[in-house]
């Protein structure tokens, strides 16, 4: 049986709003770097509080319901599908990368014209720049989520091939995004292509 404790919900929460605090301080900062962190020590903490207690309200409020079944291994199989997902999203905007031209838009890797990727002002998204850098954040989800997964499996999955072949999608995600950034860096048409097959060859591996 399935109830999310409220604490858990409350972390969840949390979780979610310190990267939702990643957007919200590229749209508060601008080209001002100390504004970023001025409006951090205002914004931040709020939005953690508001966080916690938007998922400590959905866990009791879940555990109002009647109990559903789910065993672990369904959670795994919706988790995998949830980065399916993410993986196709993360795809389709490599190919508007590719289609408008706009791989080389963003001159360096990992940072974004010299700022942190995820604190990179959302001003600065324009043309080009708004499918390569969106293409990089989505690869940062793709990759993390790949990471949970693998985890998840090893500690929950009793078959150990799934177990291999959860290990060989995380390093395929890892060998994945470093070729998308020494493509930039590089500016290698050979490292373009084998990015884009690799890619495929991800999704495929997930579904």
């Amino acid at each position: 049986h399935v109830r999310v404790p409220i604490k858990h919900g409350a972390l969840a929460g949390v979780i979610t709003m310190s990267v939702n605090t990643l957007i919200l301080l590229s749209l508060l900062g601008g080209t001002d770097p100390d504004g970023v962190i001025r409006r951090a020590v205002l914004w931040v903490p709020g939005a953690l509080l508001f966080g916690a207690v938007l998922g400590a309200f959905g866990a009791w409020l879940g555990a109002r319901q009647p109990r559903a079944v789910l065993d672990r291994s369904s959670w795994n199989g919706v988790f995998a599908a949830g980065l399916a997902g993410a993986t196709f999203c993360m795809m389709a905007i490599g190919g508007l990368v590719t289609s408008n031209e706009a791989g080389m838009a963003v001159p360096d890797w990992p940072r974004t014209f010299g700022s942190n990727m995820f604190l990179c002002p959302l001003s600065r998204m324009t043309g080009g720049i708004y499918y390569e850098h969106a293409h990089r954040l989505f690869g940062v989800l793709v990759g993390l989520t790949t990471l949970t997964l693998c985890v998840r499996l090893l500690l929950t999955e009793p078959r150990r091939w799934l177990k291999l072949l959860s290990a060989v999608a995380l390093v395929l995600v890892s060998v994945q995004g470093v070729m998308g950034g020494l493509r930039v860096t590089k500016a290698s048409l050979l490292l373009a292509v084998l990015h884009g097959v690799a890619g495929e060859l991800f999704l495929a591996l997930i579904v």
